[in-house]
């Protein structure tokens, strides 16, 4: 009987601890897309002080295109 009396009590606490930490709100720095084109699932590396991102989408004729864009302040971009 004292053992699920634990388990519940931990189960209570876990509970509380979970509820509260989803009621912290959390603002995003920047609205709306921030590479202004078709750039699907990128892959982001920064080296030295340069941000960039990587994203492969296939052409019209079946061939794959490499787009690359690049940041200084990971707000304004350049592909």
């Amino acid at each position: 009987m004292l053992g699920i009396i634990i388990i519940a009590a931990s189960l209570s606490s876990l509970s509380l601890l979970f509820s509260h930490a989803s009621a912290i709100p959390v603002k995003r720095a920047v609205s709306g897309p921030v590479i202004n084109a078709d750039f699907p699932d990128p892959s982001i590396i920064k080296i030295q002080d340069t941000w960039y991102a990587f994203a492969t989408q296939p052409n019209f004729n079946g061939n794959i295109h490499i787009q690359v864009a690049s940041s200084k302040d990971f707000s304004a971009w350049t592909v």
